[in-house]
């Protein structure tokens, strides 16, 4: 049956038509309800379904609220947006399932069960970026940080198979704390220098040649040298060669360059430049004061105040010590036990004092008489020895006087005395000795000696 024009509402019940209907004119969905098509059914403009969803087979359904739910998909996804997986707030894979990113699928990210690993198998670099600028990066070599990497205090960070190496701050002081049986070493392979600063401030530079400079307020104060490297070496011999120290500034204690040693405030030793230099000079002190003294000016040693002596030897006794020491001129004086005046010509003395041993020697010329006539005596520069009957002696090397039969001048000197007693010998026998008269000497006559005694410690 062919229905070929209709016009008007003619058809109010329901029609069954078993053959085509070809409709000419336009039927719209307002007058159709239900389209119920067991073919094929063709559309020009799209389908609209206001309620329920269109369903194609068992696994694709449409709705009118804009879900479609499917069991898989195939095909190109570049174009898709909006889609969820899992759930609204995550993506879920089951161990050992992994997401993989890439044309070859470069990087790939999954958890074992035991670890969870970011793997990158591609010829590039892995990188985390924070608003686009990378903060992190794994090479060949190693991984690389770019800005700073934090740790709260006491966390630590942990170098080695034992974790010998920890790096970390305790909220008041910084650590780095080696705690393997090796070396810790600061090392540079580039010949450069390695400084140790306080903020702007260098505090110590290690440099090319193994150089040491120290620093103070960021002034050098002292650095290690190389022999070479001052223009020459020490006078003194070819075996003086090597290196050293040397100071740079003055301490700020005292006016010369040179090294200091502090026992709190107070200075107890140094080494430094001595005047207006370059003089050396070596003091020991002891509450402040020097004690002992070593002055490369004119190479003397000093033992400062009355206390001062050198040790022999381990023991502390007395007996091991040099306490004093004195070495001057004397204008030698003669006396006589009858009084009176000699006459001189000349006169010249001297005297070395080592503890207590006095060595002492003289010339004596006489231009006259003397005035009065008795037994002569030498005025001792040091009292003798308070004990011990005779404390030294002397004698005459050379000699001239009035009198014939002498077989030698001498000097005796007796405890506790303050003088020498001259006598002499006969050549009638042995230990004849007899005392020596001031009128043995005048005009023309001389004395010529030397004594040693013993006097006070």
């Amino acid at each position: 049956m062919a229905l070929t024009k209709v016009s008007g509402s003619i058809i109010k019940d329901s029609v069954s038509l078993s053959g085509n209907v070809s409709v000419g004119g336009t039927l719209t969905y307002q007058d159709v309800t239900n389209v119920d098509a067991l073919g094929i059914g063709t559309f020009r403009t799209g389908i609209k379904v206001l309620a329920g969803q269109v369903d194609v087979g068992s696994n694709i359904k449409l709705g009118n609220a804009g879900v479609i739910t499917a069991t898989s998909f195939s095909g190109s996804g570049a174009n898709l947006t909006g889609i969820q997986v899992g759930g609204a707030s995550s993506l879920s894979f089951n161990d050992g399932v992994g997401a993989y990113f890439g044309g070859s699928q470069d990087l790939q990210i999954l958890h074992t069960g035991s670890k969870s690993i970011i793997n990158d198998t591609g010829a590039g670099q892995l990188e985390l970026q924070v608003g686009g600028s990378t903060k992190f990066n794994t090479q060949s070599g190693g991984a690389q940080f770019y800005g700073t990497l934090y740790a709260d205090d006491n966390n630590k960070i942990e170098l080695g198979n034992d974790q010998d190496l920890k790096l970390y701050h305790d909220g008041n002081d910084s650590y780095i704390d080696d705690a393997g049986v090796g070396s810790l070493l600061l090392r540079t392979t580039n010949n450069s220098t390695v400084a140790i600063k306080n903020s702007s401030a260098n505090m110590a530079r290690f440099l090319a040649g193994d150089a040491v400079e120290l620093y103070y307020d960021n002034l050098k104060m002292l650095e290690t040298f190389h022999s070479s490297t001052v223009g020459h070496s020490p006078s003194g011999g070819s075996d003086i060669t090597g290196g050293g120290v040397k100071t740079i500034r003055t301490n700020s204690k005292n006016s010369n360059i040179g090294y200091y040693c502090y026992k709190d405030s107070n200075l107890v030793a140094r080494l430094t430049n001595h005047g207006s230099g370059p003089e050396g000079i070596i003091q020991l002190y002891n509450q402040g004061v020097p004690k002992l003294s070593m002055n490369g000016t004119n190479g003397t040693i000093n033992l400062h105040g009355s206390a001062g002596y050198i040790q022999f030897g381990d023991t502390s006794t007395d007996n091991h010590r040099l306490d004093d020491y004195e070495h001057n001129t004397i204008n030698l004086t003669l006396t006589n036990s009858a009084g009176g005046t000699p006459n001189y010509s000349y006169r010249a003395g001297w005297y070395t004092k080592i503890g207590n041993v006095v060595h002492m020697g003289g010339d004596l010329r006489f231009g006259g008489s003397w005035s009065s006539n008795g037994d002569m005596y030498l005025t001792l520069p040091f009292t003798s020895y308070t004990a011990g009957g005779t404390c030294g002696g002397g004698v005459c090397h050379e000699w001239n006087t009035n009198q014939g039969m002498m077989g030698g001048i001498f000097l005796q000197i007796d405890n506790n005395e303050t003088k020498a007693k001259w006598i002499f010998h006969n050549n009638n026998g042995n230990n004849n000795t007899n005392n020596f008269h001031s009128s043995y000497v005048g005009n023309g006559h001389y004395l010529k000696f030397t004594l040693t005694y013993y006097t006070h410690l």
